[in-house]
């Protein structure tokens, strides 16, 4: 796949009549097409209007390429636009950056674009900072919206005697650019950044290199993001994620700090507590709601429907969803075993509780499936992902538990586990012991004290890095593919050529990359076809008003 598009990948254009590329290769194809528009407009923006504006074009272009995958991971045609006005920006400097620690301790700046409610990111930064009493802990967050940030999150901010900064939600991108490059002056000696793919906060207030040395804290590994102009070294919370087409030049490698939950139930009163009877064997499985819609063939809640007509004592518990959120894309109905529960805060009662846990797919959730052995619940890993980076292959995972290589594998394996107590308890036990090991405790420090060592001997570095072009590989295909989950539901339209799932998605890129007019051509080709089809006028009305 690789040698029949280089030429398209090296230089941008079409190359081969779209009609020999593969469906799937054209959705790739649209979205390389719909981010070049916005980085045009970007570089416009750059020669003829403010900082401000082209900051946000900037930014535009980075939500684009990381919502619709564009073989990219990392580009300096929009970042180096952010850099260059980071760098010319007039600040008040209180004083040139210095190591001087008062309270004796390290400190360390945690950016954040924001700290959410539920998922794994907020709690992996309030364990680092529960577990490194050694280091002084200053949070920024540029964007929470308003939103609740967890109450163990601030306590674990307080006992460290750090402190937590909301940036003001009125201020501009520059303002907030310069307050956080003033915080870091003055409470930093090492900046660690768990931005959003597309905040130029970042890339904008480390531009200057008398500032403390920058890691990205790389959450979002399968994705798109800004920061790698600034970055000195990216911290991988796998050994998967290394060498990413990033252009950063220093890679470390840091697990998932994991923290044992603070509720103890035992199975026996979990179970009374959520009316599962002792002789049911419960599966379970934590995500959000869209990491478990189908795509490219896979589909998790009509495999685990095959896995519960095998053994009618199994019920499988869906936390995270509602039935409402992933039902108009499952093509049926569900399995009458299968639950689904909904978002929730704590959900330890639903892992004290079960006895196997099944990886969604194709979009897993790591840190949901590691918190969940540390209640012996034996794993059953996601199958043949579209992209290794999307599903749990951490290595302690990997040290203990294959994953399996097709659909058949992943049923016969739960099968098994539903089958064997004896099993389920032996494989739990092994899996909970490595992972203790791995990612608490003092081996976990070890791990963190050679990033601070890493630190310590690295001086910031900005610099401009490479523009790219489009690549498409297997990988990046099937990424791409991916991308599409919730887009499905306009059929082929017979007889005309016409692809309606290609034609409703190119609609939506064209939208997001303000081009109504090819959104609102695609709509009119669909309604050629199908006049009468509703999702088409929709999307035509939509184009036609222009958002």
């Amino acid at each position: 796949m690789k040698t029949e598009h280089a030429d398209l990948a090296r230089t941008g254009r079409r190359g081969p009549d779209r009609d020999r590329i593969s469906g799937e290769a054209r959705y790739l194809l649209n979205n390389d097409e719909g981010y070049r528009w916005l980085v045009r407009e970007a570089q416009v923006a750059a020669v003829s209007l403010d900082a401000g504006t082209t900051l946000a074009r900037v930014a535009d272009a980075a939500r684009f390429a990381a919502g619709f995958h564009t073989g990219r991971f990392a580009d300096g045609s929009i970042e180096n636009l952010a850099l260059h006005i980071g760098a010319s920006l007039m600040d008040r400097r209180p004083a040139p950056f210095s190591s001087a620690k008062p309270s004796g301790r390290r400190r360390v700046l945690q950016f954040a674009s924001h700290l959410a409610r539920i998922g794994g990111h907020t709690r992996m930064l309030q364990n680092w900072i529960k577990y490194d009493p050694d280091s002084c802990h200053t949070v920024v967050v540029s964007s929470q919206g308003g939103r609740d940030v967890p109450a163990s999150f601030i306590d674990a901010v307080s006992e460290n005697g750090g402190h937590l900064e909301f940036l003001p939600e009125e201020a501009g991108l520059i303002e907030k650019s310069l307050r956080l490059r003033q915080l870091a002056r003055e409470h930093a000696d090492l900046v660690i950044l768990h931005h959003d793919s597309s905040d130029v906060v970042p890339t904008v207030a480390f531009a200057l290199d008398d500032l403390p040395p920058v890691a990205v804290l790389n959450h979002a590994d399968f994705l798109f993001w800004l920061g790698s102009s600034v970055a000195d070294f990216t911290i991988n919370l796998r050994q998967s994620a290394a060498d990413r087409r990033r252009q950063v030049p220093v890679e470390a490698l840091l697990p998932v700090p994991l923290a044992e939950s603070e509720r103890h139930l035992s199975r026996e009163k979990a179970r009374e507590i959520l009316g599962i009877p002792d002789n049911q064997v419960a599966l379970l499985s934590i995500a959000r709601a869209m990491k478990f819609l189908p795509s490219g063939g896979q589909n998790f809640v009509a495999t685990a429907g095959r896995i519960l007509d095998r053994d009618p004592r199994a019920h499988l518990y869906l936390v995270g969803a509602r039935r409402e959120d992933i039902r108009p894309g499952l093509g049926a109905d569900p399995h009458e075993r299968i639950h689904f529960v909904g978002p929730l805060d704590d959900p330890s009662a639903w892992r004290a509780a079960a006895d196997i846990y099944l990886e969604s797919f194709p979009f897993g959730s790591s840190t949901a499936l590691l918190e969940s052995t540390l209640f012996s619940l034996p794993v059953v890993r996601a199958y043949d992902s579209p992209c290794r980076l999307l599903v749990t292959d951490d290595d302690a995972i990997k040290e203990v538990v294959s994953s399996p290589v097709n659909e058949q594998g992943y049923i016969e394996q739960a099968v098994a586990l539903i089958a064997d107590a004896d099993r389920r308890a032996a494989e739990g036990h092994a899996l909970a012991a490595r992972i203790r090991q791995q990612n608490m405790g003092p081996a976990w420090k070890r791990q963190l004290d050679e990033i601070y060592r890493l630190a310590e001997k690295t001086r910031h570095h900005p610099r401009r890095i490479a523009p790219t072009t489009l690549v498409i590989s297997e990988e990046d295909i099937r990424l791409s593919n991916w991308m599409l989950r919730d887009q499905r539901g306009l059929p082929s339209l017979s007889g005309s050529g016409l692809d309606g799932n290609f034609l409703l998605h190119r609609i939506r890129t064209a939208r997001e990359a303000g081009r109504y007019d090819i959104a609102r051509r695609c709509a009119w080709k669909i309604l050629t076809e199908k006049p009468l089809l509703p999702a088409a006028w929709r999307q035509l009305a939509a184009s036609c008003a222009g958002r």
